[in-house]
């Protein structure tokens, strides 16, 4: 029979465990304190995200696949949303006067903001916006840091740049300084399209290098040349970037930042010249038109270097690029009658004047298509991309050809002297209170750029909303509007696929602002 060893006190001895064995206890006991660690650690990740992103959207997003009226009794200029929170919005307005067909504007224009997608406003312009137009720019890396752009305040200080940092709670004034070597006398700082990427401040800023003589007994018309132009001291002083197209005429019509390397930029260029309507009284009627097509070029050291990257664009267009996919870029628009060019020989399209046309890249303007337009949505009022780089598209049906407010269509406007020359400082000014800040170019523009224009146009009612994707190639239906008016932005929301469509109903009561979240 199998005995065990007894010690001397007569009790059973147990033998030590081998060293292997207390080596693997060692072990498993490491093993599970850095699985406790690793979900420690996970757990605290999530939770940092959630609220984070909790921080980042003041307010939850709304339910989907509906109109609401959100705002009524202003008529507004632009609209933007902050990248940071999307829930956070602000709005150039001006408050309707009711008692009169129809409603009219006499009020100053402000600013109002939004922490809830436009559920509840706020009016924050105050002082900030004394003139009769403004337009906004938010940081996109902070809703709170916002900069308004007041025109035809004063014959002192025509142009205002104003910059809050509490979200519109308290505004500074900021007197910008145009710089350059190529200015023959000082300028005055009149920036359009104001955008804010990164620290980086663009827009574009008018020039008048010369005059353009047409001959006796017409007098010479200034020649205006806009230039992109750029401000990295928060807006304090501003150089021109895209000087290198000066000599050959050609001004920046549109643009587009990288927003996540502001060094990469797109540029579209073409002739300045207008339209030589040398009548007292407009009479809308058609002008012979000949000229010259627009072309792209991009930048990736911020302006230094320009690179074509895309040729023979027809007239009126615009260039649009995803935020949260900067190497997709359309090029596209409504075709407009070209500016006249004493000598080009006219031009031709494959489409009408009037219709639509959109080109596409995948790759940063490497290689492009042509996406092709549905029979039923040749006239198009405005189009947006959205983060994701899908096309919102807002196609008109004829009105009575009324006067009716149609942001983002052609404007051919009266040749007026923009800026005009002061004798007595020697500056270059900008117009009167009141004048009309259409350059004297007709150029498809956004109701966001300077404001909504008043013209005759046959096409003024939105039909429908159509989106069109880039993954399947291919259009489809998104909503109808609630009634008739026009698409004023498009802004996005915290997820993989949602937009929020702003529209502006118009009616004889006046302007109505709806909210439909895709």
């Amino acid at each position: 029979m199998k005995t065990q060893d007894a010690g001397t006190s007569g009790q059973q001895f147990t033998p030590p465990l081998p060293a292997r064995a207390k080596h693997i206890r060692w072990l498993a006991g490491i093993g599970a304190i850095i699985v406790v660690l690793l979900v420690v650690g996970l757990s605290a990740l999530v939770f940092a995200q959630f609220r984070q992103r909790q921080a980042r959207q003041t307010s939850p997003t709304p339910p989907a696949a509906q109109w609401k009226e959100v705002l009524k009794g202003y008529t507004r200029t632009s609209l933007i949303a902050a990248s940071s929170d999307p829930a956070i919005v602000y709005a150039c307005a001006s408050r309707e006067t009711p008692n009169t067909s129809p409603p009219s504007t006499v009020s100053a224009i402000t600013i109002l903001r939004s922490a809830d997608f436009g559920d509840h406003w706020q009016d924050i312009g105050g002082s900030a916006v004394p003139g009769a137009i403004c337009q906004l720019a938010v940081n996109s890396q902070n809703s709170n840091d916002i900069y308004a752009v007041s025109y035809g305040n004063s014959s002192q200080n025509p142009v205002l740049l104003k910059h809050s940092q509490d979200g519109g709670k308290t505004w500074e004034t900021i007197l910008p300084v145009m710089h350059g070597s190529s200015l023959q006398t000082p300028v005055q700082w009149a920036v359009q399209q104001i955008q804010v990427e990164g620290n980086r401040l663009f827009g574009i800023q008018w020039i008048m290098p010369r005059a353009l003589p047409v001959g006796p007994p017409i007098k010479s018309i200034p020649y205006l040349m806009p230039r992109l132009t750029t401000s990295i001291d928060g807006g304090h002083n501003w150089t021109i970037i895209d000087n290198q197209f000066a000599t050959q005429k050609l001004g920046v019509h549109s643009y587009a930042v990288n927003p996540t390397n502001p060094d990469t930029i797109y540029d579209l260029v073409g002739y300045t010249g207008f339209p030589l309507n040398l009548r007292a009284v407009p009479t809308y009627d058609p002008l012979p038109i000949i000229g010259l097509n627009q072309e792209l070029f991009k930048t990736t050291d911020g302006g230094v270097t320009w690179q074509s990257i895309l040729k023979n664009i027809p007239y009126g267009s615009q260039v649009q690029l995803a935020t949260g996919n900067p190497q997709l870029i359309y090029v596209g628009g409504t075709i407009s009658p070209l500016p006249l060019v004493p000598g080009s020989p006219p031009q031709s399209y494959p489409v009408a004047i009037g219709s639509f046309h959109l080109q596409m890249s995948t790759n940063g303007g490497s290689n492009w298509q042509n996406v092709a337009i549905p029979s039923d949505i040749q006239s198009i009022q405005n189009w947006f991309v959205s983060s994701i780089g899908q096309v919102y598209a807002s196609p008109t049906i004829p009105s009575s050809g009324q006067p009716t407010a149609i942001p983002g269509t052609i404007v051919p406007s009266t040749p007026v002297p923009f800026p005009t020359a002061n004798p007595q400082s020697g500056v270059q000014g900008i117009p009167p209170v009141g004048a009309d800040l259409s350059p004297p170019a007709p150029i498809y523009r956004t109701a966001s750029v300077v404001g909504v224009h008043t013209q005759t146009s046959p096409f003024t009612l939105s039909q429908f909303i159509r989106r069109y994707d880039p993954n399947t190639n291919s259009w489809s239906d998104v909503t109808r509007p609630p009634t008739p008016g026009f698409m004023l932005q498009l802004t996005h929301v915290q997820s993989t696929s949602g937009a929020v469509i702003w529209f502006v109903g118009v009616a004889d009561n006046g302007q109505v602002l709806y909210r439909y979240i895709v």
